[in-house]
């Protein structure tokens, strides 16, 4: 993955002369690598069934979590649906 998305080449997301908007004042940091990341490698939901309480992966199915920016405090949230 660091390969496919280098951390330092050119970002218009980084381009702060360009990005005008949702800019944090205090702490704003270089990481359009991590936004190409998780468009790559995720998305912003997903539908996993649950059977008997568990979850009902296949065979070779997982759920990982990856982190492409810098470690911080993250919330993981559940909607579960049925009975």
């Amino acid at each position: 993955m660091r390969h496919l998305v280098p951390e330092d080449v050119y970002y218009a997301h980084d381009d702060l002369d360009r990005r005008t908007q949702n800019l944090e004042e205090s702490h704003e940091r270089r990481n359009g690598h991590s936004h190409v990341k998780s468009m790559l490698l995720s998305a912003t939901s997903h539908a996993i069934p649950v059977a008997a309480g568990e979850p009902a992966f296949g065979r070779w199915q997982r759920l990982i979590l990856f982190e492409m920016d810098e470690p911080k405090e993250r919330q993981v949230l559940f909607h579960v649906f049925g009975e």
